[in-house]
């Protein structure tokens, strides 16, 4: 659930635009307007050269989310918002009736594996979702894990990322706030609770479980770049192999996961935001080397693993 301040801004920002407008159009020559500009923000200029053209970066201070610079900034700009939000008039109507819309109930789509269903809920008076998982269509659902004793004023959400093909085990991962950095976990469903396995926080672009789980595959942001890594379940996170990535820089997205039938692993390599994508593939059964399916064409591939084929969709 979005928290109502968000909510707010986005439909009410269009009231406060219009007043405004209607304050300064209305007297062009009223040196006093209305609404009062929003505070300054520091132009600190950065200058590289990419590919040999020089570009100025004047706000690349902020970029570092943690410096008190930062904060004060957001601080301001927040204070700026909620000083014109609170004068919208019909503010507490708006606010009830949304606060109405969005108590309901909610459930995502399930994930099944060995009969056992996998899904996230939310009640009407609840600000997140739970995982839960129901032993049989007609079973009785089993909360898992709940995000909401994890922070006091309810920020902190779980996802579920993967589920073992016996259904005894999953991954999921646990975020601050709207941060994009995830913290993993595996959790044994039967016993219901976390494994001792831990992993550190960064933005990870999947996480698989092998069939018999004894790893974990995934893909992490590092300082050079994504990478993928394998985790032996058990063992300190410390201790994982980087098996590919080497040379991608940060501009890369890295994505990867292990076929239903646990016989391959798939990882897809993104050039940004272009439509421009590589596919790899490694025989896992096989214990084969990573194969390379398609590099250095100018066109997206999206591949889907069958049994032994892998389907392609492509532009």
């Amino acid at each position: 659930m979005l928290p109502k301040k968000i909510i707010l801004f986005v439909l009410l920002s269009a009231f406060v635009t219009l007043a405004a407008h209607t304050a300064t159009s209305g007297n062009s020559h009223n040196a006093n307007p209305a609404v009062p500009a929003p505070p300054k923000t520091n132009v600190e200029p950065v200058k590289e050269t990419i590919n040999g053209v020089e570009i100025t970066d004047p706000y690349r201070w902020l970029e570092d989310q943690n410096s008190p610079e930062t904060r004060a900034w957001i601080n301001a700009q927040n204070a700026y918002t909620d000083s014109l939000l609170s004068k919208v008039p019909g503010r507490d109507v708006t606010e009830k009736e949304i606060a109405a819309l969005s108590k309901i109930d909610a459930m995502g789509a399930p994930r099944v594996e060995n009969d056992r269903y996998f899904f996230s809920k939310r009640s009407a008076d609840q600000d997140q979702a739970s995982l839960y998982m129901r032993k049989g269509l007609q079973g009785k659902d089993e909360l898992l894990i709940d995000p909401l004793p994890m922070s006091p004023n309810h920020t902190v959400t779980v996802n579920l990322n993967d589920v073992s093909i016996d259904g005894s085990m999953l991954a999921y991962s646990i975020r601050q706030g709207g941060a994009d950095e995830v913290t993993p976990h595996l959790f044994d469903v039967d016993a219901h609770k976390d494994l001792p396995d831990s992993f550190p926080k960064g933005r990870y672009a999947g996480i698989s479980l092998t069939g018999d789980k004894s790893a974990v595959y995934y893909s992490l942001v590092t300082k050079e770049g994504p990478r993928v890594f394998v985790h032996k379940v058990g063992t300190n996170s410390a201790n994982d192999t980087e098996i590919f990535g080497k040379g991608y820089g940060p501009e890369k997205i890295i994505s990867v996961g292990v076929s239903e039938d646990d016989h391959y692993l798939q990882i897809t390599v993104s050039h940004g935001s272009a439509d421009v994508t590589e596919l790899y593939f490694q025989d896992l059964k096989n214990k084969g080397p990573i194969v390379t399916l398609v590099k250095d064409l100018p066109s997206g591939f999206f591949g889907q693993i069958a049994g032994d084929k892998m389907y392609v969709r492509t532009n």
